[in-house]
Order: C-alpha cells, then sequence, then structure tokens
C-alpha cells in the first residue's frame, strides 16, 4: 500500500514539473486570482509537494506524516474540485492512507489513542459515503 500509494503520488507530482500546463484545468477557476503566483508555479509548487510525499513513502521515512499529509491533500482537492470522475481513485488512495496511518501507528513511539483511530476511520466511511451519494446524484 506504500509503495503504490507513493507511486501515484510521486508520478503525478513529477509530471506536475514536465507538464504543470495539463493539470491547470483540475483547479477550480475561482482558485487562480487568489493565487500570488503564475499557474506554472503553483503547479511546481504542488508538484514539489506530491513528489515529497511520494518518496517519503516510497522509502519508508515519516510514513505517518507523509500518510496523513496525503490524506489531507486529498480531502481538500475533493472539497476543493468537487465530486467527479475522480473521486474514486482518490478515495481508494485515502483509505490506502488511513491505513498506513494505522500500520504505522504500531510502529511508532507515541502513538494515536483509540478513540482517534476509531474516529480517523469513521470519517473516511463517512467520506466515502457522502461521496459515493453525491456521484450518484
Amino acid at each position: 500500500v506504500r509503495l503504490a500509494v507513493g507511486g501515484v503520488f510521486l508520478w503525478f507530482g513529477l509530471d506536475k514539473f514536465v507538464h504543470p500546463e495539463n493539470w491547470f484545468g483540475w483547479v477550480p477557476t475561482w482558485i487562480w486570482p487568489l493565487l500570488p503566483s503564475s499557474p506554472t508555479t503553483f503547479m511546481m509548487l504542488n508538484g514539489a509537494f506530491e513528489t515529497a510525499i511520494g518518496v517519503l513513502l516510497i522509502i519508508g521515512r515519516f510514513v505517518r506524516l507523509a500518510s496523513l499529509a496525503a490524506a489531507v491533500f486529498l480531502v481538500s482537492s475533493t472539497f476543493m474540485i468537487g465530486v467527479n470522475e475522480v473521486t474514486l481513485r482518490d478515495g481508494a488512495m485515502l483509505g490506502g492512507c488511513v491505513a498506513l496511518i494505522i500500520h504505522a501507528n504500531a510502529r511508532v513511539r507515541q502513538p494515536l489513542s483509540d478513540g482517534l483511530m476509531r474516529l480517523m476511520l469513521s470519517a473516511y466511511a463517512i467520506f466515502v459515503f457522502v461521496t459515493g451519494v453525491m456521484y450518484l446524484r
């Protein structure tokens, strides 16, 4: 799971450096005027963030932190872009991130509480249900 999620983030992150203009259409038009930089610079910064997450997951360093950052990124992307045909892929990747957080939680010095873990799993289940209903309507 770590390699799969990391590979997708690495691939998409590097592609934002090579073809930043291909990603412009995924950014809602209301965001462009709010950016302090050009669209290309924004995509390159986004690509650097995704590449860093991908590399950390692939090499197995800071897995819980990288998975959490990836999860926040995926959820925020869904809220900004809306529910569409890509939501299923992002929902599956989000599930992978939750699984990685849970797995990594057993290996760190300061594990998350059981209550927080249940809350995270419940939030994921609600996310999948709500986005599924929104997509089907």
